[in-house]
């Protein structure tokens, strides 16, 4: 465990944290999400942000939070740390609800992701909450920014997390911290005489996040101070930009085009409009070739009128004939 020096003194009156920016930017994201009287599923690991999260919302008496914890079962810390939440809201006053899982059938951090997400879903249900929060913070936002461009994402992939989505479950997902560094969670812990507990495996620099935080990040804050902070703040201007993009793209019906249609967009556009369409067919970002893409844009606005085929990555083909561009899925066929 870390932070604070026992539980006893866990759950002191805000020491000033009213006026903390923390509590300032929690309080602000809320009210943009919520309406006074509304019900909130915290989800709390027991690591230093989520035990942030939920102190904070201490102080926002016009929203009701129930702790939510989702005990993994993956590491011999997991009892210590649903202890740590359990005890900590029920100090706080706050009902909490725990779910456990199977932790042997999670065979990934996208299936344990995924799973996680389910859960909370699961208890939100049971109390009919429409809201779930987490703690994502500003370096969390960075990590998602930085490796959507190394796997070639387009536009929508580079706004990073959005600070509000509505989930398969129904449930809106709400992420109150994005605009927040972790200089400024571990200010707040501090102060608060806050407990948490350290997951050894987000310094783990076999994973992607770990080896961007140990390895990229640090050489980007001491070439720009509050960088993570900075481009969690252009997050809604890129949003804005991919949304209009997006919108302005045009749709493949049933996976085809008008090859005069393509032709006559900006190339710029064009290029959107092929990856959209790719994507939307169940292209995988990592997988889609942005040279294949390219080359489609380049044969629809060519004089060439015999069928020419591109293969553009994760088994998706596009296929550009005298007046037709199609994409082929051989996977999808059969639906």
């Amino acid at each position: 465990m870390s932070g604070g020096d026992g539980m006893a003194d866990t759950v002191a009156k805000l020491s000033g944290s009213a006026r903390h920016p923390l509590v300032d930017e929690i309080a602000r994201a809320m009210s943009s999400f919520c309406a006074k009287g509304d019900s909130v599923l915290l989800a709390v690991s027991g690591g230093r942000d989520s035990m942030a999260l939920m102190h904070a919302m201490r102080s926002l008496t016009d929203i009701q939070p129930v702790i939510g914890h989702v005990h993994h079962g993956l590491r011999a810390a997991s009892d210590a740390e649903c202890e740590l939440v359990r005890r900590t809201a029920e100090q706080q006053g706050f009902e909490c609800d725990v779910k456990h899982l199977d932790g042997s059938s999670l065979s990934s951090p996208a299936d344990a992701r995924e799973a996680r997400y389910e859960a909370l879903a699961e208890m939100a249900s049971s109390r009919q909450i429409r809201f779930i929060a987490t703690a994502h913070h500003a370096q969390d936002q960075l990590e998602s920014v930085l490796w959507a461009m190394v796997r070639g994402t387009g536009p929508t992939g580079l706004v990073g997390m959005r600070s509000r989505r509505t989930l398969a479950t129904g449930h809106d997902l709400l992420r109150p911290m994005l605009q927040i560094d972790r200089e400024t969670i571990t200010d707040f812990c501090e102060l608060e005489g806050l407990p948490w507990s350290e997951d050894p495996t987000n310094a783990d620099v076999d994973t992607v996040r770990g080896r961007l935080r140990a390895d990229v990040l640090p050489v980007l804050e001491s070439m720009r101070e509050g960088v993570a902070r900075r481009v969690a703040q252009g997050t809604a201007v890129r949003a804005a930009a991919a949304e209009a993009l997006n919108s302005s793209t045009v749709k493949p019906a049933n996976r085809e085009w008008k090859r005069d249609a393509l032709a006559s967009l900006s190339e710029g556009l064009r290029m959107a409009t092929i990856h959209a369409g790719l994507r939307d067919a169940g292209g995988s970002v990592d997988g889609l070739s942005a040279d294949s893409i390219r080359g489609v844009c380049r044969a629809v606005i060519d004089s060439k009128r015999h069928r020419r085929t591109f293969e553009c990555g994760c088994g998706i083909n596009v296929v550009v004939e005298a007046s037709v561009v199609t994409i082929d899925n051989p996977a999808n066929d059969g639906r």
